[in-house]
């Protein structure tokens, strides 16, 4: 099995290590499938999407923000937190 296998990271173990690995307090995870993402965060938009790009996504198109989703929508258990949507 080469390194290009599993998007570089070489194992489905390595994948997962990484994305546990990533834990941020201005980024959180609300819910994430396998095609779908629903982020949780204090950071302005260009910065939610620049950190969602470096995380693994199971494709090699990455994780990319749903263009109705752009505006975010208000966290009702925390204050200044918005929920965006991502696809892959």
């Amino acid at each position: 099995m080469n390194k290009e296998s599993f998007l570089g990271y070489g194992s489905p173990q390595a994948i997962e290590a990484t994305i546990r690995s990533n834990k941020d307090e201005h980024l959180e995870m609300f819910q994430e499938g396998l095609c779908k993402a629903i982020v949780c965060s204090d950071l302005f938009l260009e910065e939610v999407v620049s950190r969602m790009a470096k995380r693994p996504s199971g494709t090699k198109g990455g994780w990319q923000l749903v263009s109705d989703s752009r505006r975010g929508i208000s966290c009702r258990s925390k204050v200044g937190f918005k929920h965006y949507l991502f696809e892959c």
